[in-house]
């Protein structure tokens, strides 16, 4: 029972951040850029392990230690706004190095939409108060050192050097766009509204038709090859950009273009089904984790520099160059298979 609930509540707290940070920094720093790096630091936190750090959270004793500080931390807070940053990346961290594993709870596309989703929301609605911010990251982290186990330790892998190019510009601007855009959602949607929860519900539209992406990619293959799949995608999500920049004032045409982003940025991603891709995860993989990290960065520099209209316009024209290369690939690849064919 304990460890469903603590599993439950990982997965719950899992995108939790891309909530909370935006909003938090938003109103205890009122610093955009700040919040880019915050965002790029948050996904170097869950991205990438250290050996290091997995050997140290091995040590019985350096668990009681860390246990031991958040929990006169829980009882003495100190200056909340640095309390609570430094709580979720904490967070962040020992999730991506202590594992939970449920007694009665099965991971599955339900279980995880479910969570992710109610966590989106639920950052919206306990953004209200610092102080059951500070609490509830304070127990979670506890439990987490209790509870959870280490996890295996992966080495890095070399990157094989037989990459095609297009497809690795294809990866990086996939994740880069994503981050690049994502993080003014709740700044713009907590200005038009002043609530955080409808700012949490904002975020969890782009999630609500994302995650069962391989359910239509399965049925969209059955028509089309997937290059034209994930050209489909990125050029709906290009339009998208533009509406949501043109009309960034309505608070409802946000949140049905960020609905509908969330199949268009779904079936984009289509590129993780291509055979080759499957087969050299590794530099495809690694080049998505860096096109995140610096989408963070990047975007919050334009933000802060030209304002969010011209970060959904450069988005739209980025989303555009990717599908442009992908009907460029499939059309290519066509005419290839009917030269052959003859």
């Amino acid at each position: 029972m304990v460890k469903d609930c603590l599993f439950f509540l990982v997965k719950f707290s899992s995108y939790m951040p891309m909530v909370l940070l935006p909003l938090f920094i938003y109103k205890e720093f009122n610093n955009v850029f700040l919040i880019g790096i915050s965002l790029a630091l948050w996904r170097m936190l869950s991205y990438y392990k250290c050996n290091v750090i997995h050997k140290t959270l091995q040590k019985y004793i350096v668990r009681a230690s860390l246990i031991l500080i958040l929990i006169v931390d829980l009882l003495y807070p100190v200056n909340l706004k640095y309390n609570v940053l430094l709580l979720i990346f904490i967070s962040s961290l020992l999730s991506s190095y202590l594992r939970v594993e449920p007694a009665c709870l099965r991971e599955n596309a339900l279980t995880n939409f479910i969570f992710i989703v109610s966590g989106m929301i639920a950052a919206g609605l306990i953004m209200y108060n610092l102080r059951f911010l500070s609490f509830y990251f304070n127990i979670l982290n506890i439990a987490l050192l209790l509870v959870g186990r280490i996890s295996p330790f992966e080495k890095i892998k070399r990157c094989s050097f037989k990459v095609f190019k297009y497809d690795l510009i294809t990866v990086f601007l996939h994740n880069f766009i994503y981050y690049f855009f994502i993080f003014s959602i709740p700044l713009i949607m907590f200005e038009l509204t002043g609530s955080y929860y409808i700012t949490g519900v904002a975020v969890s539209f782009n999630w609500m038709l994302f995650i069962p992406k391989y359910y239509i990619i399965n049925f969209l293959k059955k028509y089309m090859d997937i290059r034209y799949i994930i050209a489909v995608g990125f050029l709906i999500s290009s339009s998208l950009f533009v509406i949501i920049a043109a009309y960034i004032k309505s608070q409802i045409i946000i949140l049905c273009s960020l609905l509908f982003h969330g199949i268009s940025g779904g079936i984009s991603e289509g590129f993780w089904d291509i055979e080759y891709i499957r087969k050299e995860t590794t530099c495809y993989w690694d080049t998505w984790k860096v096109g995140g990290i610096l989408g963070g960065i990047t975007g919050s520099f334009i933000v802060y520099y030209l304002g969010f209209e011209k970060l959904f316009f450069i988005s739209a024209l980025l989303a555009f160059i990717c599908a442009t290369i992908n009907f460029y690939l499939a059309i290519e690849s066509q005419f290839s298979r009917l030269q052959n064919g003859w």
